[in-house]
Order: structure tokens, then sequence, then C-alpha cells
């Protein structure tokens, strides 16, 4: 599997920029496409089943594609999605001709020269570092957030404690009296490059009722000023481009959007 993995990461194109051999779990060699001009990874979870991929061209591409969408429809009571992710924008129209729709685009925001920004104190003062005890009720909160932003699934409590427990990362909450009501996971990284390190707004999340507070705002600048006082010198995140309000936030605050496309992902309804 880890040759596979290897010969799929080595195409001229793929989607494995950010993927490690772990998240592809154990897969069954039955849901691999493969041939010396691309390869296809299917992983099958509780939503739907999802494509790694790799390929030489375009035709190699869709070539593969539609083999793989031949065998997943192959599959016994096949009647979950087929979702992939990083599709570049010189495939969409191709994809769409097969089924496929754009079910979310992230697009990438940065902020520059945060160590000179003057980081204003928050309007919202009930903000701390999250609890040991408080995973589970932070991952309800997420989950109450489901629809706000297309693709958004909510995190599991798993996730949670295992990013905070990360040197390089933190997670902040909101809270109403005992209640937690909004999080901000933030983590640090590129420490080698010659920039300097980068702030990373992962996920801001306020529980429907509890929005339009300026909480988010406020989680916000608590995960930039964590990110400053770290060495950070600047700050990045991306968001879906039809997710407006969180872009308005961001755009508040002195983040600038990437004028190339951001990440496209894409679905097929069986």
């Amino acid at each position: 599997m880890e040759e596979l993995f290897k010969k799929c990461k080595n195409h001229k194109f793929n989607c494995l920029q950010y993927v490690d051999l772990e998240d592809l779990g154990e897969l069954d060699l039955n849901n691999i496409v493969d041939t010396d001009d691309y390869t296809i990874f299917i992983k099958e979870d509780s939503r739907q089943y999802q494509l790694f991929w790799g390929a030489e061209t375009k035709k190699d591409f869709i070539n593969g594609l539609e083999k793989a969408v031949d065998k997943i429809m192959s599959y016994k009571n096949a009647q979950k999605r087929i979702f992939i992710e990083f599709v570049l924008p010189e495939f969409v129209d191709s994809m769409k001709e097969i089924g496929f729709n754009i079910v979310s685009e992230w697009v990438d925001y940065f902020l520059h020269d945060l160590q000179q920004m003057t980081i204003p104190h928050s309007k919202y003062s009930s903000i701390r570092h999250i609890k040991e005890d408080e995973y589970n009720e932070a991952s309800y909160v997420t989950k109450q957030c489901i629809g706000f932003s297309r693709e958004f699934h909510g995190e599991d409590m798993q996730t949670l404690k295992e990013w905070n427990s990360d040197k390089n990362s933190c997670i902040f909450v909101a809270h109403d009296d005992a209640k937690i009501v909004g999080i901000c996971m933030m983590n640090i990284y590129g420490h080698e490059s010659e920039k300097g390190s980068v702030a990373w707004l992962r996920e801001l999340v306020v529980c429907p009722d509890y929005q339009g507070k300026g909480i988010g705002y406020s989680l916000t600048l608590e995960g930039l000023r964590w990110g400053k006082s770290n060495g950070a010198t600047r700050s990045f995140l991306a968001v879906d481009d039809e997710n407006y309000n969180a872009i308005k936030l961001y755009e508040a605050l002195g983040y600038k959007r990437n004028v190339n496309r951001g990440q496209i992902n894409m679905a097929k309804e069986l």
C-alpha cells in the first residue's frame, strides 16, 4: 500500500499534498483503481465514498474517475455520494459532464505583518482556554453549526482533544456563565520559513443563538493575540466562498483574499 501511495503522490496532478497514508485508513485492494497513468483510492465512511487521486493528465484523471465511479456503482447498496477534494479548476467542467457538482470551495485568506498589528481588547470578555473536561460540550457546539457553512460537519470530541494536546495548537472557548457558546481552534506552523511562522485559524464556530453579538470577532482577536505572542508573523485561514458572514468578519479584521481559486470540492450523488 505504501508503494501505491507514493506512486499516486508522484503523479503530475494529485490531491495528496496534505494527506498521509494513515489518513486513508485500512483500504481493501479492491477499492483501488490503478494504471500507469492514474491511481485512485476509494475510502468509504458512513456518509460517502471519498476518492484520493493522482494522474498524469486531465484525460487520465477523468478516465480513472469514470473507472472509480463504475467500481462504486457495482458495490451492493451503493447509495452514498462520491466525494473528491482538491479538484483543479481546469477539471471542473469535465467532472460536471459526468454528474459531479461543486459542493464547497475553500478560499485562502492571509493577514500579513501580525507582529505589527495592534490587537484591541475583546469586547466579549468571557473567553479562555478550553478545559480538559469540556471537549464533549465543545463538540456539541460545533455540531449545532452544521449547515451554516457548506461541507461543515462539526468536530468530534477526540479531534478536539488531539488538537488541543499539540504543543503548537490551542482552543479558545467563549462562555456564557458555565455554558460554552463558541470556540476558536488555532495552530502555529511554518517555524522554519524565512517569512516567519503562521498562525492558522483552523475553525471558528458560535452557537446559532449567540451569533451577531461579536463573539466570533472576539474569539478571533484572542486567537491572533495568542499567535502573535508565540512569534507568528502572519495568519492564515480558509473559508468557503459562500460563507458570506464569516468572510465579512475576517475582512473586517484585515485578512486579504488570495487572488487564486481555492480548494474546490465536488460530489456526485448516487
